[in-house]
């Protein structure tokens, strides 16, 4: 590549919409932040860099901040999809995951999520402002010092009460365990809880029992775990509103979410 050809390039990644300008949105909050900011620093393509220089920040980019080759596979639907069939309240979710620490190696982190409704609100009707003001309760009640902790497994409990917002499902270690995860949830979403609408499953099969063996495309693997036990921390959370192309990220504990509200 000529000299020239590759100041053509570089001119349109730093400048417009392009690579720059990603990684700037990214890093939207780095002023607040000093490691943020020395991050996006380090990411940023300068206008004197030679291509391999331009290379390197752009892969340390993608997979060292971004970690886009770490993403699962997703079998589903975008959301403007979802959203042109079904009209709905904006949502408020909740995302924790299990320590690093506490990961057995090979294995992905154990997952959950509790989410409810604003039933009183509606796309058009809802606020930066009262989205900021949820951002500040959820930081309050499930980050801030104490960050929220429950113990995953296979019962699960259901709480459905669709007028008001819920349909809970939170698999735990023990059936107390989930009740105790969905009155959390109902009690912080400012509604009364009521054991008329709690039910769980309580299925008979051990979900403490070594995987069994594979084989795919000559590799052997294990089967996945079924339900694991694993204790989940909150992570961090969302707001998901109708014909908003873009989840609305509230609070972020893991440092990998783009532009939330508060950076636990």
């Amino acid at each position: 590549m000529t000299v020239r050809k590759w100041a053509e390039i570089r001119k349109a990644l730093t400048q417009g919409d392009c690579y720059n300008k990603q990684v700037r949105e990214w890093f939207k909050d780095a002023d607040e932040n000093d490691t943020r900011r020395t991050l996006r620093d380090l990411c940023l393509i300068e206008s004197f860099d030679s291509i391999a220089i331009a290379q390197q920040r752009i892969r340390f980019f993608r997979e060292e901040v971004q970690k886009t080759h770490l993403k699962p596979t997703i079998i589903g639907q975008p959301k403007y999809a979802v959203d042109a069939d079904v009209k709905y309240h904006p949502q408020i979710v909740i995302y924790f995951a299990q320590d690093k620490a506490s990961i057995p190696e090979k294995e992905d982190a154990v997952t959950a999520r509790a989410s409810f409704r604003l039933m009183n609100e509606t796309s058009e009707s809802l606020t930066n402002a009262e989205l900021n003001s949820w951002a500040n309760k959820i930081y309050t009640r499930f980050f801030g010092a104490t960050p929220y902790r429950f113990r995953k497994g296979k019962y699960i409990a259901w709480y459905t009460r669709p007028e008001e917002g819920f349909h809970l499902q939170v698999y735990a270690y023990s059936k107390q365990d989930g009740r105790d995860v969905v009155e959390d949830i109902v009690s912080f979403a400012g509604k009364t809880f009521s054991t008329k609408y709690l039910k769980y499953s309580d299925p008979e099969r051990s979900n403490t029992e070594t995987p069994e063996k594979m084989r795919i495309l000559g590799e052997l693997r294990d089967e996945p775990k079924w339900r694991p036990n694993a204790y989940v921390t909150a992570a961090y959370a969302y707001a998901t509103i109708w014909n908003d192309n873009n989840i609305r990220m509230l609070v972020d504990n893991t440092g990998l979410q783009v532009n939330p509200v508060i950076r636990s």
